[in-house]
């Protein structure tokens, strides 16, 4: 019996996987603050909670701010740091699963939780643990699922990266 006709992609350059997890890092930690700015207004901490939080590591009476601040646009732009560089780790883990989307999907969902061990266990304690005591224990979970969740688009990202454009022709030139 034949298996299925499956398509094997050949494998890209490394700089494509690696400005792909770029890409769906950085995607995937806009929708993680989304949740975050939700989260924290659902709870009556204000929108910018969670970034205010992120920027204390920097300006550590943010932590305690619930207004829109400049620590605020630093713990949005840590913030996304942070979740490119996640992007950018797990890019050659899902760049092995490119084929099997499903599981290049889930292995995607099992980094995001794995993110949050090492970053919130390990990583945030030593460098803002304002960040660690001060955020609810299963609001910060779920962002990380949503990451997760996201980082599982690297394929489309990449497929999207790959795809040749076609440049209008301006009536102008």
């Amino acid at each position: 019996m034949a298996l299925a006709h499956s398509r094997i992609r050949p494998k890209p350059p490394a700089i494509w996987l690696a400005l792909a997890g770029l890409e769906t890092g950085v995607f995937a930690g806009v929708a993680s603050l989304a949740y975050h700015f939700l989260d924290s207004s659902m709870s009556g901490g204000g929108p910018w909670r969670y970034a205010n939080l992120f920027s204390a590591g920097f300006h550590p009476e943010a932590a305690w701010s619930l207004d829109f601040s400049l620590s605020t646009l630093a713990g949005l732009a840590l913030h996304l740091v942070v979740a490119g560089l996640a992007g950018l780790v797990a890019a050659p883990l899902l760049a092995a699963l490119l084929n099997r989307e499903i599981l290049c999907r889930l292995a995607a969902l099992v980094f995001g939780i794995t993110w949050y061990y090492l970053t919130f266990r390990f990583f945030w304690p030593s460098w803002n643990p304002e960040l660690v005591f001060q955020q609810p224990f299963p609001g910060v979970v779920f962002g990380h699922v949503i990451l997760g969740i996201s980082l599982g688009l690297y394929p489309r990202f990449l497929r999207l990266l790959r795809a040749p454009q076609a440049i209008p022709e301006s009536r102008f030139v």
